[in-house]
């Protein structure tokens, strides 16, 4: 018995999912003065975002897509603001990992080499993807 249990422990304890990751909004100019990595779990959370995108990028709504939140997690990736272009945040895998209550984002950041061309400017990279709705406690960048 004491056996069973052990392997239970060490079965879930390793195991993992595999989820697949959508980008649902993508700019070089959200606005966001701090570097933020977060879930957007509700309706209010939301709509806290899609006014701070709109009322800092454009006319246009961002997010306007139907976003059913029972069925779906939010993240937000925005790399802050930076003193030039040339940053930008990429997805590197239709398919994120969550191991051990963490969710692995797959994700690369560029950053401007003397080799580019970059504007002089303030930017502020961000991007929004969908998970379907599942537990974790925090979320890393990497694979």
């Amino acid at each position: 018995m004491l056996l069973l249990v052990v392997l239970a422990t060490v079965n879930s304890a390793c195991s993992h999912q595999r989820v697949t990751v959508q980008t649902l909004y993508s700019s070089s100019n959200c606005a966001m003065n701090e570097a933020t990595l977060k879930s957007i779990d509700t309706v209010e959370e939301l709509e806290r975002l899609r006014v701070l995108l709109k009322n800092r990028f454009s006319d246009a709504q961002p997010l306007s897509q139907v976003i059913d939140l029972s069925e779906q997690t939010l993240i937000l990736y925005a790399l802050g603001q930076k003193s030039s272009g040339g940053f930008s945040i990429n997805l590197t895998s239709s398919e994120a990992l969550i191991k051990g209550g963490t969710l692995y984002l797959p994700l690369q950041i560029d950053t401007p080499t003397a080799e580019r061309f970059n504007t002089l400017g303030m930017v502020s990279p961000c991007q929004v993807y969908a998970i379907p709705k599942t537990s974790f406690d925090k979320i890393v960048l990497g694979s």
